[in-house]
Protein backbone atom coordinates (compact mmCIF):
# COMPACT_ATOMS: atom_id res chain seq x y z
CA UNK A 1 0.00 0.00 0.00
CA UNK A 2 2.90 2.33 0.65
CA UNK A 3 3.92 2.40 -2.99
CA UNK A 4 0.69 2.46 -4.46
CA UNK A 5 1.09 -0.22 -7.34
CA UNK A 6 -0.13 -3.28 -8.11
CA UNK A 7 2.69 -6.09 -8.84
CA UNK A 8 1.47 -9.88 -10.71
CA UNK A 9 3.39 -12.55 -9.46
CA UNK A 10 5.61 -13.91 -11.78
CA UNK A 11 4.06 -17.48 -12.88
CA UNK A 12 6.63 -20.08 -14.91
CA UNK A 13 5.05 -21.12 -18.20
CA UNK A 14 3.50 -18.32 -18.92
CA UNK A 15 3.93 -15.49 -21.74
CA UNK A 16 3.53 -12.20 -19.60
CA UNK A 17 3.01 -10.09 -22.95
CA UNK A 18 0.22 -11.85 -24.23
CA UNK A 19 -1.62 -13.37 -20.97
CA UNK A 20 -1.58 -17.13 -22.12
CA UNK A 21 0.34 -20.33 -21.24
CA UNK A 22 3.44 -20.64 -23.54
CA UNK A 23 1.89 -24.14 -24.31
CA UNK A 24 -0.86 -22.16 -25.45
CA UNK A 25 1.33 -20.38 -27.87
CA UNK A 26 3.45 -23.06 -29.08
CA UNK A 27 -0.48 -24.98 -30.17
CA UNK A 28 -1.36 -21.74 -32.23
CA UNK A 29 2.08 -21.64 -33.85
CA UNK A 30 1.78 -25.24 -35.11
CA UNK A 31 -1.80 -24.48 -36.10
CA UNK A 32 -1.57 -21.37 -37.57
CA UNK A 33 -0.05 -23.14 -40.90
CA UNK A 34 -2.68 -25.78 -41.13
CA UNK A 35 -6.40 -24.15 -40.13
CA UNK A 36 -7.61 -20.14 -40.63
CA UNK A 37 -7.55 -18.25 -37.72
CA UNK A 38 -11.16 -17.65 -36.93
CA UNK A 39 -11.31 -21.36 -36.37
CA UNK A 40 -7.84 -20.99 -34.25
CA UNK A 41 -9.70 -18.27 -32.05
CA UNK A 42 -12.58 -19.98 -31.66
CA UNK A 43 -11.16 -23.32 -30.09
CA UNK A 44 -8.23 -22.02 -27.82
CA UNK A 45 -10.73 -19.21 -26.57
CA UNK A 46 -8.88 -15.69 -27.99
CA UNK A 47 -9.38 -13.10 -30.56
CA UNK A 48 -8.68 -13.38 -33.89
CA UNK A 49 -5.99 -10.81 -33.38
CA UNK A 50 -4.47 -12.43 -31.27
CA UNK A 51 -3.88 -15.59 -33.48
CA UNK A 52 -2.72 -13.44 -36.15
CA UNK A 53 -0.07 -11.86 -34.39
CA UNK A 54 1.49 -14.85 -32.78
CA UNK A 55 1.35 -16.53 -36.61
CA UNK A 56 3.33 -13.50 -37.58
CA UNK A 57 5.60 -14.10 -35.06
CA UNK A 58 5.97 -17.39 -36.44
CA UNK A 59 6.17 -16.37 -40.14
CA UNK A 60 9.27 -14.36 -39.32
CA UNK A 61 10.89 -16.49 -37.36
CA UNK A 62 10.65 -19.20 -40.40
CA UNK A 63 11.46 -16.27 -42.72
CA UNK A 64 14.98 -16.34 -41.10
CA UNK A 65 15.72 -19.55 -41.24
CA UNK A 66 14.87 -20.09 -44.74
CA UNK A 67 18.25 -20.35 -46.64
CA UNK A 68 17.33 -21.26 -50.33
CA UNK A 69 20.14 -22.90 -52.36
CA UNK A 70 21.49 -23.81 -56.04
CA UNK A 71 21.25 -28.15 -56.42
CA UNK A 72 23.32 -29.60 -58.90
CA UNK A 73 20.04 -30.42 -60.44
CA UNK A 74 17.53 -28.33 -60.84
CA UNK A 75 13.15 -28.37 -61.34
CA UNK A 76 11.93 -25.37 -62.88
CA UNK A 77 7.89 -25.85 -62.95
CA UNK A 78 4.89 -23.94 -61.56
CA UNK A 79 1.15 -24.14 -59.88
CA UNK A 80 -1.85 -21.94 -59.80
CA UNK A 81 -2.33 -20.22 -56.27
CA UNK A 82 -4.92 -17.04 -56.41
CA UNK A 83 -5.17 -16.97 -59.47
CA UNK A 84 -1.69 -16.53 -60.71
CA UNK A 85 1.03 -18.53 -61.97
CA UNK A 86 3.92 -19.05 -59.28
CA UNK A 87 7.05 -20.43 -60.26
CA UNK A 88 8.77 -23.65 -58.23
CA UNK A 89 11.73 -23.99 -57.63
CA UNK A 90 12.71 -28.14 -56.55
CA UNK A 91 15.68 -30.08 -55.72
CA UNK A 92 15.38 -33.10 -58.01
CA UNK A 93 17.91 -34.92 -57.03
CA UNK A 94 16.92 -34.87 -53.29
CA UNK A 95 13.37 -35.19 -54.35
CA UNK A 96 12.75 -31.51 -52.46
CA UNK A 97 11.24 -28.06 -52.40
CA UNK A 98 13.21 -25.06 -52.62
CA UNK A 99 11.47 -21.83 -52.95
CA UNK A 100 8.50 -20.48 -54.74
CA UNK A 101 8.29 -17.22 -56.98
CA UNK A 102 5.51 -14.93 -57.13
CA UNK A 103 5.37 -15.35 -60.83
CA UNK A 104 6.66 -17.46 -63.11
CA UNK A 105 8.26 -14.29 -65.48
CA UNK A 106 11.36 -13.98 -66.47
CA UNK A 107 12.79 -11.08 -64.87
CA UNK A 108 11.66 -12.77 -61.57
CA UNK A 109 13.25 -16.30 -62.43
CA UNK A 110 16.35 -14.57 -63.00
CA UNK A 111 17.09 -12.40 -59.86
CA UNK A 112 16.26 -15.51 -57.94
CA UNK A 113 19.10 -17.21 -59.69
CA UNK A 114 21.47 -14.20 -59.44
CA UNK A 115 21.25 -14.49 -55.70
CA UNK A 116 23.51 -17.36 -56.26
CA UNK A 117 27.29 -16.06 -56.51
CA UNK A 118 28.54 -19.25 -57.45
CA UNK A 119 25.83 -21.09 -60.03
CA UNK A 120 29.09 -23.41 -61.51
CA UNK A 121 27.26 -26.62 -59.75
CA UNK A 122 24.09 -26.92 -61.82
CA UNK A 123 24.62 -29.30 -64.18
CA UNK A 124 20.96 -29.78 -65.48
CA UNK A 125 17.57 -28.24 -65.33
CA UNK A 126 14.50 -29.97 -65.64
CA UNK A 127 11.70 -27.50 -66.48
CA UNK A 128 8.40 -27.62 -69.33
CA UNK A 129 8.28 -26.02 -72.51
CA UNK A 130 7.91 -22.29 -70.96
CA UNK A 131 10.57 -19.96 -73.25
CA UNK A 132 10.94 -18.11 -70.42
CA UNK A 133 11.95 -20.99 -68.55
CA UNK A 134 15.09 -22.06 -71.16
CA UNK A 135 15.88 -18.07 -71.79
CA UNK A 136 16.50 -17.27 -68.54
CA UNK A 137 18.50 -20.44 -67.66
CA UNK A 138 20.92 -19.94 -70.85
CA UNK A 139 21.30 -16.60 -69.88
CA UNK A 140 22.51 -16.70 -66.30
CA UNK A 141 23.76 -20.45 -65.69
CA UNK A 142 25.28 -20.46 -69.05
CA UNK A 143 25.37 -22.64 -72.50
CA UNK A 144 26.86 -25.36 -70.96
CA UNK A 145 24.04 -26.77 -68.49
CA UNK A 146 21.22 -28.91 -70.03
CA UNK A 147 18.27 -27.94 -70.62
CA UNK A 148 15.94 -31.58 -70.29
CA UNK A 149 11.71 -30.92 -71.29
CA UNK A 150 10.21 -33.42 -68.41
CA UNK A 151 8.66 -36.08 -70.18
CA UNK A 152 5.36 -35.46 -69.00
CA UNK A 153 4.40 -32.26 -70.26
CA UNK A 154 5.60 -33.83 -73.33
CA UNK A 155 3.35 -37.37 -73.03
CA UNK A 156 0.11 -35.41 -72.08
CA UNK A 157 0.81 -33.81 -75.28
CA UNK A 158 0.06 -37.43 -76.77
CA UNK A 159 -3.01 -38.54 -74.44
CA UNK A 160 -4.37 -35.14 -74.95
CA UNK A 161 -4.20 -35.62 -79.07
CA UNK A 162 -5.98 -39.10 -78.05
CA UNK A 163 -8.74 -37.16 -76.12
CA UNK A 164 -9.20 -34.74 -78.77
CA UNK A 165 -9.93 -37.17 -81.51
CA UNK A 166 -12.62 -39.36 -78.45
CA UNK A 167 -14.20 -35.79 -78.26
CA UNK A 168 -15.03 -35.53 -81.65
CA UNK A 169 -15.96 -39.11 -82.76
CA UNK A 170 -17.95 -39.13 -79.26
CA UNK A 171 -20.34 -36.17 -80.72
CA UNK A 172 -21.71 -37.99 -83.32
CA UNK A 173 -23.15 -40.74 -81.07
CA UNK A 174 -26.20 -41.11 -79.04
CA UNK A 175 -26.45 -39.57 -75.23
CA UNK A 176 -25.88 -43.10 -73.80
CA UNK A 177 -22.58 -43.80 -75.28
CA UNK A 178 -21.05 -40.53 -74.96
CA UNK A 179 -21.78 -41.10 -71.20
CA UNK A 180 -19.54 -44.26 -71.32
CA UNK A 181 -16.87 -43.62 -73.55
CA UNK A 182 -16.39 -40.43 -71.44
CA UNK A 183 -16.09 -42.84 -68.20
CA UNK A 184 -14.19 -45.43 -70.06
CA UNK A 185 -11.81 -42.36 -71.20
CA UNK A 186 -9.09 -43.92 -68.49
CA UNK A 187 -8.39 -46.74 -71.27
CA UNK A 188 -6.83 -44.99 -73.63
CA UNK A 189 -4.72 -43.10 -71.25
CA UNK A 190 -3.24 -46.25 -69.50
CA UNK A 191 -0.05 -47.90 -70.50
CA UNK A 192 -1.32 -51.59 -72.25
CA UNK A 193 0.33 -53.13 -69.25
CA UNK A 194 -1.28 -51.55 -66.73
CA UNK A 195 -5.04 -52.31 -67.82
CA UNK A 196 -6.56 -55.21 -66.24
CA UNK A 197 -8.34 -58.05 -68.20
CA UNK A 198 -11.50 -56.61 -68.54
CA UNK A 199 -10.29 -52.82 -69.41
CA UNK A 200 -8.12 -54.70 -72.22
CA UNK A 201 -10.94 -56.41 -73.31
CA UNK A 202 -13.51 -53.43 -73.70
CA UNK A 203 -10.34 -51.36 -74.75
CA UNK A 204 -10.01 -53.72 -77.79
CA UNK A 205 -13.90 -53.95 -78.50
CA UNK A 206 -13.49 -49.84 -78.49
CA UNK A 207 -10.39 -49.91 -81.15
CA UNK A 208 -11.93 -52.29 -83.26
CA UNK A 209 -14.55 -50.41 -84.06
CA UNK A 210 -13.64 -47.15 -83.90
CA UNK A 211 -11.03 -47.04 -86.69
CA UNK A 212 -10.07 -43.10 -85.97
CA UNK A 213 -9.94 -43.66 -82.15
CA UNK A 214 -7.83 -46.80 -82.79
CA UNK A 215 -5.40 -44.90 -85.10
CA UNK A 216 -4.85 -42.19 -82.68
CA UNK A 217 -4.35 -44.58 -79.55
CA UNK A 218 -2.02 -46.79 -81.86
CA UNK A 219 0.22 -43.29 -82.57
CA UNK A 220 0.42 -42.35 -78.50
CA UNK A 221 1.27 -45.82 -78.13
CA UNK A 222 4.30 -45.36 -80.27
CA UNK A 223 5.45 -42.06 -79.08
CA UNK A 224 4.90 -43.42 -75.48
CA UNK A 225 7.18 -46.00 -76.68
CA UNK A 226 10.05 -43.91 -77.40
CA UNK A 227 11.13 -43.03 -73.81
CA UNK A 228 11.54 -46.75 -73.17
CA UNK A 229 14.23 -46.64 -76.47
CA UNK A 230 17.91 -46.59 -75.89
CA UNK A 231 19.26 -42.92 -76.99
CA UNK A 232 20.38 -43.59 -80.42
CA UNK A 233 16.78 -45.75 -81.74
CA UNK A 234 14.91 -43.46 -79.46
CA UNK A 235 15.71 -40.37 -81.70
CA UNK A 236 15.33 -42.39 -84.73
CA UNK A 237 12.00 -43.60 -83.73
CA UNK A 238 11.49 -39.57 -82.90
CA UNK A 239 12.06 -38.34 -86.26
CA UNK A 240 10.07 -41.39 -87.93
CA UNK A 241 7.06 -40.80 -85.53
CA UNK A 242 6.83 -36.63 -87.22
CA UNK A 243 6.54 -38.51 -90.31
CA UNK A 244 4.36 -41.02 -89.33
CA UNK A 245 1.21 -39.02 -88.39
CA UNK A 246 -1.39 -38.87 -90.71
CA UNK A 247 -2.86 -36.07 -92.67
CA UNK A 248 -6.11 -36.75 -91.13
CA UNK A 249 -4.57 -36.70 -88.08
CA UNK A 250 -2.26 -33.72 -87.95
CA UNK A 251 -4.75 -31.28 -86.11
CA UNK A 252 -5.01 -33.42 -82.99
CA UNK A 253 -1.41 -34.26 -82.67
CA UNK A 254 -0.42 -30.52 -84.19
CA UNK A 255 0.57 -28.97 -80.51
CA UNK A 256 2.54 -32.59 -79.93
CA UNK A 257 4.42 -32.73 -83.39
CA UNK A 258 4.93 -28.95 -83.34
CA UNK A 259 6.46 -29.56 -79.94
CA UNK A 260 8.28 -31.81 -81.04
CA UNK A 261 10.17 -29.55 -83.62
CA UNK A 262 10.47 -26.40 -81.71
CA UNK A 263 12.33 -28.37 -78.56
CA UNK A 264 13.58 -31.37 -80.11
CA UNK A 265 17.27 -30.74 -78.21
CA UNK A 266 15.88 -30.16 -75.00
CA UNK A 267 13.26 -33.05 -75.45
CA UNK A 268 15.97 -35.41 -76.01
CA UNK A 269 18.41 -33.71 -73.57
CA UNK A 270 16.53 -36.63 -71.49
CA UNK A 271 17.76 -39.91 -72.59
CA UNK A 272 21.67 -38.33 -71.66
CA UNK A 273 19.77 -36.61 -68.72
CA UNK A 274 16.54 -38.73 -67.38
CA UNK A 275 15.74 -36.09 -64.75
CA UNK A 276 12.13 -34.64 -63.98
CA UNK A 277 10.53 -33.03 -61.97
CA UNK A 278 7.63 -35.41 -61.08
Amino acid sequence: RDCGETFVQPLTGVEADRRMTTRCVQFIRSQCLRDTFTRIAELVGCTEGTVRNIAGDQIQAMDAEFSPYLPAWLGIDETQLDRSMRCILTDVGNRAPIDILIDRDKPTVARWLYQFPDRSAVQGVAMDMWRPYRDTVKAVLGEHVAVVIDKFHVVRMANQAVDKVRIRVQREKDARTRVAWKRSKVQLVKRPDNLSESQRFNLDMWLANEPEVAEAYRLKEAFFAIYDMPKDKAIAAYDAFLKSVPASRKAEFGDLTRAMKNWRTEILAYFDYPITNG
